[in-house]
């Protein structure tokens, strides 16, 4: 039972699509981003934030969000599991601001 419920979790994420950057609803089934703004906001918001990757010596990252925290999972070269750091949403502040914040507060922590 366990695996269709993490299926239809899944199917349901996928109904309910959001732009990566600001966080508004997407129309298409296909797209990540609302606009070519977006996509670029988010683009230079991540280039900023490579060299915190590279200090904890990365070899995947990725992130996503909710309505209430921004989750960014990291694996480091040499370790086997993952790390998952997660950091609680503003109201009205779009994703990429938490993420830029989540980062900021990792960085200030390492």
């Amino acid at each position: 039972m366990a695996i269709s419920d993490t299926y239809l979790d899944r199917y349901a994420a996928r109904k309910n699509r959001r732009c990566l950057s600001c966080g508004s609803s997407l129309a298409g089934s296909r797209r990540r981003y609302c606009g070519i703004d977006c996509r670029q906001t988010l683009r230079r918001k991540l280039n900023a934030r490579t060299g915190l990757l590279k200090a904890l010596n990365t070899r995947y990252a990725s992130f996503y969000f909710t309505d209430a925290v921004i989750v960014m999972d990291v694996l480091p070269y040499n370790a086997s599991e993952i790390f998952s750091f997660i950091y609680p949403r503003t109201e009205k502040c779009p994703p990429v601001q938490d993420f830029c914040r989540m980062s900021d507060t990792l960085g200030n922590a390492w």
